[in-house]
């Protein structure tokens, strides 16, 4: 009991970030954009020359879908729609060379991580934690951030600001705001993280998190191996499809109650996750097909 109430007292003073910050977890797109350069590399040729022949800006395209948290800062509504499915098409599609190519991977990247990351990790969090809108939303993806930051090889500041000029244009441009807006959210987000990281509030929720919850670690590396999986279903996104889940969950408490549908077991160390963003789509398509009226032939007489 005491171990919970410690916890507890680590996750209401989060509460005070909660509107400002929104979620960050931007060490752990970070994380996976290094996944899909270097260890589940895309199946396209050409994707995959081009991801690693610009890891830094597939790595600094997936800290760009955060900029919706400072849009209000930077005084735009640009950003508010950041987290469509339908961005990362037009990024790939509009993309003017390789560069930009690279961009839209990074981007693509941050969404279809956030599929399992809103869906199922933090609905199972609010869970097993504690059910505050935002505040555990928030632990968890910090948590999560400090369980894989040994493995970086760059940070969200280091690549927002040695990409900036680069960035600043290419975000003005894609999102029709102003240099100047751009250059705002950027920066922005840029300083924002690194405050974040120096103040280590993130590793130190980890270690306050591992005490009061014992698997934590091993259920977090079961959702960094199931959602790693999932890269390769990048191409598809590229290409104009759209997944069966939305990046965002649409509504907080029917993604709990889809989560708590689970064991508690199975929500505590592994939850099933999906296999393929695309399966119930096409299970539905193939069911509507079956469902379809079959024409008959016209009735012809002879005689």
């Amino acid at each position: 009991m005491s171990r919970t109430i410690t916890f507890i007292a680590w996750l209401i003073p989060l509460s005070f970030y909660s509107a400002s910050a929104h979620a960050w977890g931007l060490f752990t797109h970070i994380y996976f954009a290094q996944l899909l350069i270097w260890a589940v590399p895309l199946a396209d040729p050409r994707l995959r020359r081009i991801a690693r022949e610009f890891p830094r800006l597939v790595m600094a395209g997936a800290c760009l879908p955060d900029l919706a948290i400072f849009g209000k800062y930077a005084k735009t509504d640009a950003f508010a729609n950041n987290h469509q499915w339908e961005i990362t098409e037009k990024l790939f599609r509009e993309a003017r060379d390789d560069r930009e190519v690279a961009l839209s991977i990074g981007y693509g990247s941050h969404l279809l991580v956030d599929v399992i990351a809103h869906n199922h990790f933090v609905p199972a969090h609010e869970i097993l934690w504690l059910d505050l809108p935002m505040t555990t939303h928030i632990a968890a993806e910090w948590a999560m951030d400090a369980h894989i930051r040994s493995h970086l090889f760059a940070t969200p500041q280091d690549l927002l600001q040695r990409e900036a000029s680069g960035l600043m244009a290419y975000v003005a441009r894609q999102f029709g705001c102003s240099a100047e807006q751009s250059r705002a959210a950027i920066s922005a987000l840029a300083t924002g993280d690194g405050w974040l990281r120096r103040g280590r509030i993130p590793q130190l929720l980890y270690q306050v998190a591992r005490r009061v919850d014992k698997p934590l670690r091993r259920r977090f590396d079961h959702y960094i191996g199931a959602t790693a999986e999932l890269l390769p279903q990048l191409e598809r996104v590229l290409q104009g499809e759209t997944p069966f889940f939305a990046a965002e969950a649409a509504c907080r408490l029917s993604a709990q109650a889809q989560v708590s549908r689970h064991k508690e077991s199975q929500i505590r160390m592994r939850l099933p996750l999906p296999r393929d963003l695309f399966l119930q789509i096409e299970m539905a398509k193939e069911i509507e097909a079956m469902a379809a009226p079959i024409s008959v032939p016209a009735m012809t007489s002879v005689g």
